[in-house]
């Protein structure tokens, strides 16, 4: 790690003062490469303490497309524990800021690795419409969390009108629980008990709240909250202007979800939820999945125009595809095709019609009619599995793709996520010997905190790509934009460039041939072998 040490020194002798977001001030140079040879050692930096259960947790919680620090929490210390991650500062600074709660951060790094909505893929899947479901036809199993009963239920008051029930306070006994309740007139929320609310008795005789006292009582955006709000009614509400079109017609909610915490903790796994928080003329729906219960499974947003129109489709025709020399089933709709001008013989969609189909011509026949099922392209591309496909594709063949590559910046969504991407693209190359090298880009890297981190993680992530597809680790390499000291972070420089490196570690790691596996085992699993440093040493993060 030489080279790393290097670096510092090229940075504070060449570097140049500049100001940045952070207000903290950096010392900076522009366009830098770095290069270590794997079959050496791995490049774990010795002259200050690797943070190494921090890397290999955050590399998996990237791996595993999650966006949520309570996920990397749980991988970083177990479940239940409250240990600190790296992640919590941005969480609380610019996550919130951008109207996320539980811990939701964007579509940061593992959304854009495992489901970027860059382009359809070419894989279709089978679901089924809810306009053809046979009245006997069970609605598609669900795992769902079982509260106790009385969330989210609607009782009438003799005199105050309609009350729901948002959460439960205490449990005296089996039929005297106390609930926190709405009372939807006012909006005023109070602590009832079920005796009250099952009689009627209940009365709203507390001063009526502001929507922001309710919604600080609920702790979830006012967005967030009148979708669920809006959602119990027109289910749960035989009174509600569109009830008859929900509840009155078979249409659920997952029982979970009709507690309003889980709602805001599960909503943001649902498809199209930052569009939908971000910009207007989204709407949640349930019909594009073909199913009669609102669930984090089942449900997906749209934009209503969008919506709007396939809630109109009553017919449809089942065609054989053929797109690109393959030959797939996909069910077109009638009203649907014709709405949109997509002719019988030769079907043209661009992208921009959310439609996601193909924009290249596609040649369809028919080929008989169906009722009960519909198939759509996937909307998300997972990179990371298309990357690990094509390595052994070329290992299989011996063509290797110069294509073997993975990017986060994906510009229609920076301004949702919490922290931009600052690695953002990484290209896999795989020579002759089927040695598997890395090459990463970063925009902005702050050397003393951040740069043995990633380091550490992208050569680790080399080790576990080289496992998966049948190769042996290369070389990893380093280039990097704006590469910068920040000034507080100066007296921990200085004595780190007084520390001799020590000898490099061995990465001892399980061997399995899928991603799934590495994702499901546990970190300690990870191993670096011979790993000594000269000690901490510690410099505050800026944000």
């Amino acid at each position: 790690m030489k080279n790393y040490i290097n670096l510092i020194n090229k940075i504070l002798i060449e570097g140049e003062p500049t100001n940045d977001r952070t207000g903290v001030g950096t010392t900076s140079i522009f366009g830098t490469r770095l290069e270590w040879d794997l079959r050496r050692g791995f490049p774990a930096v010795t002259t200050k303490t690797l943070a190494w259960k921090s890397v290999v947790s955050e590399l998996m919680w990237f791996l595993s497309g999650s966006s949520n620090i309570e996920d990397l929490r749980e991988r970083r210390y177990g479940k239940g524990n409250e240990g600190a991650t790296i992640w919590d500062a941005n969480y609380e600074n610019q996550g919130k800021a951008l109207g996320y709660s539980d811990g939701e951060l964007g579509p940061v790094y593992g959304n854009q690795f495992r489901v970027s909505p860059y382009k359809p893929t070419t894989e279709v899947i089978e679901i089924p419409i809810r306009t053809f479901r046979e009245k006997n036809v069970d609605t598609p199993k669900l795992e769902l969390q079982t509260p106790e009963k009385g969330f989210g239920e609607i009782f009438n008051t003799n005199n105050f009108g309609k009350v729901i029930t948002l959460s439960k306070v205490s449990e005296v006994g089996a039929k005297n629980s106390i609930y926190k309740c709405q009372f939807l007139n006012t909006g005023s929320i109070r602590d009832l008990s079920r005796p009250n609310l099952r009689s009627g008795t209940a009365k709203d005789n507390t001063q009526s709240q502001s929507r922001m006292d309710i919604l600080k009582d609920c702790d979830v955006p006012e967005k967030l909250y009148n979708l669920w709000y809006n959602m119990c009614s027109r289910c749960l509400d035989p009174l509600a202007v569109s009830y008859e079109h929900y509840g009155g017609s078979g249409t659920k909610i997952q029982q979970s979800w009709k507690v309003l915490s889980n709602f805001s903790k599960d909503i943001s796994s649902v498809p199209g939820y930052y569009n939908w928080l971000h910009e207007p003329g989204y709407e949640i729906d349930k019909d594009y999945f073909g199913a009669n219960t609102y669930s984090a499974s089942t449900t997906i947003f749209l934009e209503s125009s969008y919506n709007k129109n396939l809630a109109k489709v009553r017919g449809n025709t089942c065609y054989k595809v053929t797109y690109n020399k393959r030959t797939e089933l996909i069910l077109f709709l009638k009203p649907f095709c014709k709405e949109h001008n997509l002719p019988a013989e030769t079907v043209r969609c661009s992208i921009k019609d959310k439609l996601y189909w193909s924009n290249e011509e596609v040649k369809i026949e028919l080929v008989n009619s169906s009722k009960g099922k519909l198939f759509r392209y996937k909307m998300y591309t997972d990179q990371i599995q298309q990357l690990i496909d094509s390595v052994k594709e070329g290992v299989s063949t011996g063509v290797h793709s110069r294509r073997n590559m993975v990017t986060a910046w994906n510009v229609s969504d920076l301004d949702k996520m919490a922290l931009p991407p600052c690695h953002h693209t990484f290209q896999v190359h795989v020579n002759s010997k089927k040695e598997l090298s890395l090459m990463w880009h970063q925009r902005s890297i702050d050397v003393f905190l951040g740069m043995p981190f990633n380091i550490a993680s992208y050569a680790l992530l080399t080790h576990i790509l080289a496992k998966i597809t049948g190769c042996t680790v290369g070389k990893l390499i380093f280039t990097g934009g704006d590469t910068h000291i920040y000034k507080n972070h100066y007296n921990a420089v200085s004595e780190l460039v007084t520390r001799t490196p020590l000898r490099l570690p061995e990465l001892e790691l399980p061997e399995y041939d899928n991603l799934d596996s590495y994702l499901e085992d546990d970190i300690s699993s990870f191993k670096l072998i011979g790993y000594t440093s000269g000690g901490a040493l510690t410099a505050p993060m800026a944000v």
